[in-house]
């Protein structure tokens, strides 16, 4: 990944950017789970798989920005085995009453909390903030 965005970036008269996403569109189908988008924070490059649909437009969005915080220093806010938002810094609303369920995401817990199992992607970033813990590790100074 890093060779390739070498690569890019010597072929480019333009001038070049600090971070590289790259999207990787693929055709929707049904039984189509994509591999796990990644990005590394030394070299600020990232690769987001999406979906060619535009249908996917706002988890499209979900993906990028989530990657693309990713190369900034950010961590991700889901358990890992189930993408289950962890409480309470991937919960956008953590001091909410009643907490769940959560109508916004926190963008690097990439989903909605409904119920302490379930969670879903959200279909634009306007329900999507971006928590305290997150704004820390990126360098956002205090509100």
């Amino acid at each position: 990944m890093r060779w390739l965005a070498m690569q890019l970036q010597w072929r480019s008269a333009a001038p070049s950017g600090d971070i590289l996403v790259f999207a990787v569109f693929y055709e929707p189908a049904a039984e189509l789970a994509l591999d796990r988008s990644t990005a590394l924070q030394k070299g600020m490059i990232a690769v987001a798989n999406l979906f060619a649909d535009n249908s996917a437009r706002g988890s499209n969005q979900m993906v990028l920005a989530h990657e693309l915080l990713h190369t900034l220093g950010a961590s991700d806010k889901y358990a890992p085995g189930t993408n289950v938002p962890r409480f309470p810094e991937g919960y956008a609303v953590p001091e909410a009453k009643p907490l769940l369920p959560q109508t916004k995401a926190e963008l690097m817990a990439g989903r909605i909390p409904l119920d302490a199992q379930h969670a879903e992607i959200p279909s634009s970033l306007r329900q999507v903030v971006i928590g305290p813990a997150t704004a820390r590790e990126i360098g956002w100074p205090k509100p």
